[in-house]
Protein backbone atom coordinates (compact mmCIF):
# COMPACT_ATOMS: atom_id res chain seq x y z
CA UNK A 1 0.00 0.00 0.00
CA UNK A 2 2.98 2.46 1.07
CA UNK A 3 6.29 2.17 0.04
CA UNK A 4 9.00 1.98 2.86
CA UNK A 5 6.46 1.49 5.65
CA UNK A 6 5.88 -2.58 6.11
CA UNK A 7 2.79 -3.90 6.81
CA UNK A 8 2.33 -4.72 10.23
CA UNK A 9 0.17 -7.94 10.57
CA UNK A 10 -1.96 -7.58 13.53
CA UNK A 11 -4.84 -9.20 15.17
CA UNK A 12 -7.74 -6.81 15.94
CA UNK A 13 -6.96 -7.06 19.57
CA UNK A 14 -3.34 -5.70 19.48
CA UNK A 15 -2.28 -2.22 20.15
CA UNK A 16 -2.42 0.38 17.94
CA UNK A 17 0.92 1.11 15.94
CA UNK A 18 2.26 2.64 12.50
CA UNK A 19 1.28 0.37 9.37
CA UNK A 20 -1.09 -1.89 12.09
CA UNK A 21 -3.77 -3.99 9.95
CA UNK A 22 -6.99 -3.26 11.53
CA UNK A 23 -9.00 -4.06 7.74
CA UNK A 24 -12.44 -5.58 9.16
CA UNK A 25 -12.30 -5.36 12.86
CA UNK A 26 -14.90 -4.03 15.44
CA UNK A 27 -13.26 -0.75 17.52
CA UNK A 28 -16.88 0.44 17.96
CA UNK A 29 -16.77 3.68 20.57
CA UNK A 30 -12.52 2.38 21.08
CA UNK A 31 -10.51 5.16 22.69
CA UNK A 32 -7.49 6.10 20.68
CA UNK A 33 -7.26 9.64 21.36
CA UNK A 34 -3.90 10.78 20.10
CA UNK A 35 -2.99 7.17 18.89
CA UNK A 36 -0.24 6.59 15.97
CA UNK A 37 -2.16 4.81 13.08
CA UNK A 38 -0.01 6.63 10.32
CA UNK A 39 0.14 4.10 7.35
CA UNK A 40 -2.43 1.85 9.41
CA UNK A 41 -4.65 -0.63 7.37
CA UNK A 42 -8.67 0.18 8.43
CA UNK A 43 -10.18 -0.90 5.62
CA UNK A 44 -13.97 -1.86 5.99
CA UNK A 45 -13.55 -1.56 9.92
CA UNK A 46 -15.89 -0.24 12.05
CA UNK A 47 -14.57 2.71 14.27
CA UNK A 48 -18.33 4.13 14.81
CA UNK A 49 -18.13 6.21 18.06
CA UNK A 50 -14.30 6.02 18.43
CA UNK A 51 -12.32 8.43 19.55
CA UNK A 52 -9.55 9.58 17.40
CA UNK A 53 -9.19 12.80 18.25
CA UNK A 54 -5.29 14.01 17.64
CA UNK A 55 -5.02 10.86 16.58
CA UNK A 56 -2.15 10.37 13.59
CA UNK A 57 -3.70 8.80 10.31
CA UNK A 58 -1.75 9.92 7.77
CA UNK A 59 -1.94 7.57 4.53
CA UNK A 60 -3.94 5.68 6.45
CA UNK A 61 -6.34 3.32 4.23
CA UNK A 62 -9.84 4.00 5.59
CA UNK A 63 -11.58 3.16 2.58
CA UNK A 64 -15.30 1.95 3.12
CA UNK A 65 -14.86 2.16 6.80
CA UNK A 66 -17.33 3.16 9.69
CA UNK A 67 -16.71 6.45 11.73
CA UNK A 68 -20.23 7.54 12.23
CA UNK A 69 -20.20 9.74 15.20
CA UNK A 70 -16.62 9.18 15.29
CA UNK A 71 -14.59 12.04 17.42
CA UNK A 72 -11.83 13.19 14.60
CA UNK A 73 -10.86 16.48 16.49
CA UNK A 74 -7.80 18.02 15.46
CA UNK A 75 -6.89 14.36 13.98
CA UNK A 76 -4.23 14.36 11.00
CA UNK A 77 -5.63 12.76 8.41
CA UNK A 78 -2.96 14.07 5.41
CA UNK A 79 -3.58 11.65 2.09
CA UNK A 80 -5.79 9.67 4.06
CA UNK A 81 -7.67 7.22 1.85
CA UNK A 82 -11.31 7.52 3.16
CA UNK A 83 -13.00 6.72 -0.27
CA UNK A 84 -16.59 5.23 0.49
CA UNK A 85 -16.07 5.91 4.11
CA UNK A 86 -19.52 6.38 6.30
CA UNK A 87 -18.24 9.36 8.04
CA UNK A 88 -22.41 10.67 9.39
CA UNK A 89 -22.12 12.82 11.77
CA UNK A 90 -18.12 12.80 12.95
CA UNK A 91 -16.44 15.46 14.29
CA UNK A 92 -13.34 16.57 12.27
CA UNK A 93 -13.55 19.88 13.64
CA UNK A 94 -9.82 21.28 12.73
CA UNK A 95 -8.71 17.75 11.22
CA UNK A 96 -5.68 18.16 8.59
CA UNK A 97 -7.42 16.42 5.27
CA UNK A 98 -5.16 17.75 3.39
CA UNK A 99 -4.56 15.48 0.14
CA UNK A 100 -7.12 12.67 1.20
CA UNK A 101 -9.40 10.92 -0.68
CA UNK A 102 -13.19 11.15 0.02
CA UNK A 103 -14.07 9.86 -2.81
CA UNK A 104 -17.74 9.01 -2.80
CA UNK A 105 -17.82 9.16 0.96
CA UNK A 106 -20.89 9.46 2.94
CA UNK A 107 -20.44 12.53 5.20
CA UNK A 108 -24.01 13.20 6.13
CA UNK A 109 -23.99 16.11 9.33
CA UNK A 110 -20.25 16.01 9.36
CA UNK A 111 -18.56 18.84 11.04
CA UNK A 112 -15.88 20.16 9.54
CA UNK A 113 -15.27 23.48 11.37
CA UNK A 114 -12.11 24.66 10.71
CA UNK A 115 -10.72 21.90 9.09
CA UNK A 116 -7.91 21.50 6.10
CA UNK A 117 -9.31 20.22 3.05
CA UNK A 118 -6.46 21.51 0.45
CA UNK A 119 -6.46 19.76 -2.09
CA UNK A 120 -8.70 17.23 -1.04
CA UNK A 121 -10.59 14.78 -3.37
CA UNK A 122 -14.22 14.53 -2.96
CA UNK A 123 -15.95 13.60 -5.80
CA UNK A 124 -19.25 11.78 -5.75
CA UNK A 125 -19.26 12.55 -2.05
CA UNK A 126 -22.34 13.01 -0.10
CA UNK A 127 -22.03 16.51 2.00
CA UNK A 128 -25.44 16.79 3.23
CA UNK A 129 -25.92 19.49 6.13
CA UNK A 130 -22.42 19.16 6.66
CA UNK A 131 -20.73 22.19 8.34
CA UNK A 132 -17.58 23.82 6.52
CA UNK A 133 -17.57 26.73 8.59
CA UNK A 134 -13.80 28.30 8.45
CA UNK A 135 -12.61 25.26 6.73
CA UNK A 136 -9.90 25.89 4.65
CA UNK A 137 -10.48 24.55 0.88
CA UNK A 138 -8.55 25.78 -1.69
CA UNK A 139 -8.49 23.33 -4.18
CA UNK A 140 -11.28 21.49 -2.89
CA UNK A 141 -12.51 18.85 -5.78
CA UNK A 142 -16.21 18.77 -5.64
CA UNK A 143 -17.00 17.24 -9.17
CA UNK A 144 -19.94 15.46 -8.64
CA UNK A 145 -20.88 15.89 -5.03
CA UNK A 146 -23.82 16.94 -3.62
CA UNK A 147 -24.14 19.50 -1.50
CA UNK A 148 -27.30 20.09 0.48
CA UNK A 149 -28.06 22.79 3.26
CA UNK A 150 -23.98 23.01 3.57
CA UNK A 151 -22.41 25.94 6.04
CA UNK A 152 -19.30 27.13 4.18
CA UNK A 153 -19.63 30.37 5.90
CA UNK A 154 -16.18 31.86 6.67
CA UNK A 155 -14.67 29.04 4.56
CA UNK A 156 -11.05 30.53 3.30
CA UNK A 157 -9.64 29.31 -0.73
CA UNK A 158 -11.69 28.66 -3.56
CA UNK A 159 -12.70 24.78 -4.20
CA UNK A 160 -12.90 23.16 -7.65
CA UNK A 161 -16.03 23.01 -9.47
CA UNK A 162 -16.50 21.52 -13.25
CA UNK A 163 -20.38 21.66 -13.02
CA UNK A 164 -21.13 18.37 -11.77
CA UNK A 165 -21.81 19.39 -8.67
CA UNK A 166 -25.50 19.58 -7.20
CA UNK A 167 -25.77 22.83 -4.82
CA UNK A 168 -29.11 23.09 -2.40
CA UNK A 169 -29.37 25.82 -0.37
CA UNK A 170 -25.74 25.83 0.31
CA UNK A 171 -24.92 28.65 2.89
CA UNK A 172 -21.60 30.35 0.70
CA UNK A 173 -18.31 31.85 2.20
CA UNK A 174 -19.83 35.29 1.89
CA UNK A 175 -23.12 34.50 3.31
CA UNK A 176 -24.94 34.03 0.13
CA UNK A 177 -27.35 31.01 -0.31
CA UNK A 178 -26.64 28.69 -3.60
CA UNK A 179 -28.91 26.45 -5.23
CA UNK A 180 -29.08 24.71 -8.51
CA UNK A 181 -31.88 26.22 -10.37
CA UNK A 182 -33.35 22.92 -11.29
CA UNK A 183 -31.73 20.28 -8.06
CA UNK A 184 -32.37 16.66 -9.08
Amino acid sequence: MFAGVPKAYAACSDPPAPGVDWSYCDKTGADLTGADLSFAYLSFANLSEADLSNANLTYAGLDNANLTYADLLNADLHSANLSGANLGFANLSFANLSEADLSNADLPSANFTGATLTNADLPGASLDNANLTGAKINNLVLSGSRVFENNFTGAKGVPIFDGTETFIDALCPDGIALSDPDPP
